[in-house]
Formats: C-alpha cells, structure tokens, sequence
C-alpha cells in the first residue's frame, strides 16, 4: 500500500509542475511570442486541454495518495492493537504487576492512534525536497541565476 501511494505521490508532484509550464506556453501563444521548444506547433486549444488533463490526473493520484495512506495507517494501527493485546494476554503474573491496565490502553490506543496518523504523510520525507527540486529547475529556466535573489 505505501508503494502505490509513493507512486500516487509521484505522479501527483511531477504533473503539478505542468500545469505552469502549459500556461506559459499559452501565454506566449496570445502574445504572439515564440512558445517554449516543448511547445512548438502546438495549437493553443491544446494547451488547455493539458492544463485541464493535469489538473484531472493531480485530482485523481492525490486523492489515490491519502486513501493508500490512510488504508496503510489503519492496517497499521491494527496491527500494532493486535500485538498489544496479545502481548499483555501472553505476560506473566510478575510482568503484570510492572504495568497496569491503563498503561497497556494507553499503549494500544494512542500510540497506535499516532502511528496511524502519521502514515499518510510518511511520503513527504522524500516527496518535499523532490518537489523543491522541480521548483528550482523551473525557476532557474524561467529566470536564469537571478532567482536565487528571491530564495535568499
């Protein structure tokens, strides 16, 4: 399930960054100026249809992306729920003593209940930097190296 959320999360991120490039292309197709190279020859009736098939696809592999996460989370949440019960059912009278019955609720619902929170956004660890990546490859073609004045 995380796989094909990372995948969801892949597809959503790369197709994010088309939808910008597809305007400018548009942009310069009304103005009359030369569109990018990518862009060349296509009508502008196209561009917009991209722009409208991006916005499409990001709809459909984000929400993809949380129904994979959320449904990875509250596996995981079960899972764990399983073991604690288990756990405590398999721990000797002395064992028994160190914890009370509080302690092991607490173990099985709110650690758990973090740890199925947390699933949905584990995807961000490698899906922020790529997304800052794309962004400054964009701005360094739009802009040249004038865009780190902006960053800094």
């Amino acid at each position: 399930m995380l796989l094909k959320a990372a995948i969801a999360k892949l597809v959503h991120d790369t197709v994010m960054f088309a939808s910008p490039s597809c305007l400018r292309a548009l942009l310069c197709h009304l103005e009359g100026s030369p569109k990018p190279q990518w862009a060349e020859g296509l009508p502008g009736w196209s561009l917009v249809l991209a722009m409208f098939l991006s916005s499409l696809v990001m709809s459909v592999s984000i929400a993809q992306y949380f129904h994979q996460g959320y449904r990875a989370g509250m596996n995981a949440r079960a899972a764990l729920v399983l073991a604690c019960y288990r756990k405590s059912l398999r721990m000797s009278p002395s064992a028994r003593s160190q914890f009370t019955s509080g302690e092991v609720m607490t173990f099985v619902t709110t650690d758990a209940k973090r740890i199925q929170d947390a699933a949905p956004y584990l995807q961000m660890a490698w899906s922020g930097p790529y997304q800052i990546i794309w962004c400054i490859a964009l701005l360094w073609r739009t802009l040249g190296p004038s865009f780190w004045a902006g960053i800094g």
